[in-house]
């Protein structure tokens, strides 16, 4: 009888103890499907919620006859999953996305940047007009102050053949550039620090070849100055900060790129490495920094390949669930409430799912 009663005491703090956030249950946090949104014919490359996580934008690159390509990019009530406009880029292909912190603009830039002289263009969200092009492409990020506009360039080519980007400091209002900075390597991402003062790029040198090495920089986003270079991997790819500023995460590893690393903001420090069974295109935070979900998938091209949406505690760096889906996960969204999340998939729909946290 007392070895009774203490098993029950013992279940009776657990149970209290995971109400209360102390210990973590893969059951604690799940995810319902909520829309499945269909109309883009290619991959959806760019979901991104608003700012007040009314509107979902989605963007790809529609293929046309002749070889042409241009791009679209649909505007969702991310409530009711409801078309509210499409915009129509035919000049680029749309990789990457981004609205204005008070959200009445969205930026868009191009794909490769090849022929990037109107790779970046500002839409006006209300109306669905276009109100300026400009050169650059993806990555494309605003400032959280939304007075500065974050762009790669064109592509361009060393003395040695070797490609570059550089980074495009922009006036978010004018266009004007302020500062050209000249990050090592093609440009993989552009983020803020949540406070605005750090620039973080991810670059590659010798995409591809035999040489190929990764880069994380940090610059001063006010002076244009580059303060250190954390990372030298051969492969670094998309990078965000989490919102309590704590983390940083990014994508790393050779070719396949089977792993996100997650860092100490302030020392670099890597605290987890989250290690996934296929490649991984994207992921994101939740604005409580409890989470990172991440989409992955496999590499098999026109094929249906399988994938799978991954939820991470962030405190351990163990994997809560993993969603198994009939096709790859190239882009991961979550709403600021936290309460959704957007994936653009394989087979050219957006998913949107409920995110349940106990």
């Amino acid at each position: 009888m007392k070895q009774r009663h203490l098993l029950r005491q013992a279940l009776c703090a657990w149970t209290i103890l995971a109400l209360l956030g102390g210990i973590e249950s893969a059951g604690a946090q799940t995810l319902t499907l909520r829309h499945t949104l269909r109309g883009h014919s290619n991959e959806i490359g760019a979901p991104v919620f608003s700012p007040d996580g009314q509107t979902l934008a989605s963007g790809s690159s529609e293929f046309e006859p002749m070889d042409a390509t241009s791009g679209e990019i649909k505007l969702w009530d991310a409530r009711t999953g409801r078309l509210k406009r499409t915009l129509n880029d035919r000049y680029n292909w749309i990789e990457s996305l981004a609205f204005s912190p008070d959200g009445r603009t969205l930026a868009s830039g191009d794909f490769n940047g090849d022929d990037a002289a109107q790779g970046v263009c500002l839409w006006n969200v209300t109306t669905g007009k276009l109100k300026r092009r400009l050169s650059g492409a993806n990555p494309v990020t605003f400032s959280p102050d939304g007075h500065t506009l974050a762009t790669a360039s064109e592509i361009l080519e060393t003395r040695s053949g070797a490609n570059y980007n550089q980074i495009l400091l922009r006036d978010a209002g004018t266009g004007r550039v302020r500062f050209r900075l000249k990050p090592l390597g093609s440009l993989n991402s552009l983020v803020f620090s949540p406070d605005g003062a750090i620039l973080v790029s991810t670059s590659e040198t010798d995409v591809g070849g035999p040489n190929s090495s990764g880069r994380v920089q940090l610059w001063d986003a006010r002076t244009g100055r580059l303060q250190r270079t954390l990372v030298n991997k051969i492969h670094v790819g998309p990078m965000v900060y989490s919102p309590d500023e704590r983390l940083r995460a990014a994508i790393v590893g050779e070719d396949r790129r089977f792993a996100i690393e997650v860092y100490d903001a302030h020392t670099g420090e890597v605290l987890h490495t989250l290690r996934h069974k296929r490649s991984v295109y994207s992921f994101a935070f939740t604005p409580d920094s409890r989470l990172l979900i991440s989409g992955s998938g496999g590499d098999v091209e026109d094929k249906p390949t399988p994938g799978s949406l991954n939820l991470w505690a962030l405190s351990t760096g163990r994997l809560l669930r993993a969603y198994p889906l009939k096709t790859l996960v190239f882009s991961v969204a979550v709403s600021p409430d936290g309460a959704e999340v957007a994936t653009g998939l394989g087979d050219d729909t957006v998913k949107t799912w409920t995110l349940h946290q106990r």
